[in-house]
């Protein structure tokens, strides 16, 4: 019997002693990302005039650099290229946890596919696993069901492939990140690429009740931590769905922070500004961000 209980501290001390030495490669997973921006967060260093979240057309779409040079604000980019409307509350939330408020919030609307059931948009788990050292990120992985709850005893239970794989990882040009947060697309163009005037009817009774949800939390992190909540309609190479946008103006409580490009504007017809049909180039972007400058500079108090 005293064998069989010496067998079993020797076990569980070298369970035990394997088990920590995990931890080295949880423990420097996040050096491995290019993309900085959420672990920013974690560690309170984005302290901003203005935010903005949105998907890939928060990313693309809008310079920080050159609103903050326009609006004399400094302002940041914590849009997520693919990432729906769930994601980016999580990351407002997490940074209202870690950072001052922001004075202003611009929520980029995807259009039609923000709160349908399906899509390209999801929740961003991939950007969450490199960062699972932090209590905090590992306890919204169990949430999501991507970790269990013995993984908050086990770094076994934490690890994943991925971590043993120390060198960093590199960023393609389209996945570069600025100083400020945005990833402006290089100025060219997909070939073949053509404006589509097809409408684009909207139907309503298809919506998700969670994104719906959530787009409801974000309105009220806004409200209670007193941010200006802006939304920005960037352009498409297509034409503009109205049907959307009167669903939109009712689910919103304040109709006056509402800035849609300016649809009169004909270089929103050519291509040259536009990287493929969802997405505007550097070029494009950098008209798109003076309109949201000016709206901004106008309505200042």
């Amino acid at each position: 019997m005293r064998h069989f209980l010496l067998q079993i501290i020797l076990f569980a001390t070298i369970f035990f002693i394997i088990d920590k030495a995990f931890y080295f490669f949880i423990d420097r997973a996040p050096n491995r990302e290019h993309d900085k921006r959420l672990e920013y967060v974690l560690e309170g260093k984005i302290n901003k005039d203005i935010i903005i979240i949105g998907s890939s057309r928060g990313a693309r779409s809008i310079s920080a650099e050159k609103l903050e040079h326009e609006t004399k604000l400094k302002t940041y980019n914590l849009s997520y290229i693919a990432s729906n409307i769930q994601f980016q509350e999580f990351v407002l939330k997490t940074l209202l946890k870690y950072n001052k408020a922001p004075k202003k919030l611009i929520l980029v609307i995807d259009g039609v596919p923000e709160f349908e059931p399906i899509g390209n948009l999801y929740y961003r788990i991939d950007k969450l696993l490199p960062l699972k050292k932090y209590t905090y990120i590992h306890d919204e992985l169990i949430n999501k069901g991507e970790k269990n709850i013995l993984s908050k005893i086990f770094c076994i239970g934490r690890i994943s492939i991925s971590d043993f794989k120390l060198q960093p990882k590199k960023a393609s040009v389209l996945e570069k990140t600025s100083l400020h947060g945005s990833q402006l697309l290089p100025v060219e163009t997909k070939p073949n690429l053509k404006y589509n005037k097809e409408i684009i009817e909207y139907d309503s009774s298809n919506e998700n009740q969670e994104k719906l949800e959530a787009f409801r939390k974000i309105q009220h992190l806004c409200k209670v931590n007193d941010i200006e909540l802006y939304y920005a309609f960037p352009p498409n190479y297509y034409s503009f769905s109205n049907s959307f946008y009167n669903r939109f103006l009712k689910l919103v409580n304040d109709q006056t922070k509402i800035i849609v490009y300016d649809t009169l504007d004909n270089r929103y017809k050519e291509k040259k500004y536009f990287r493929d049909e969802s997405h505007l180039n550097k070029l494009g972007a950098e008209i798109f961000t003076s309109e949201i400058s000016d709206f901004i500079n106008q309505n200042k108090e």
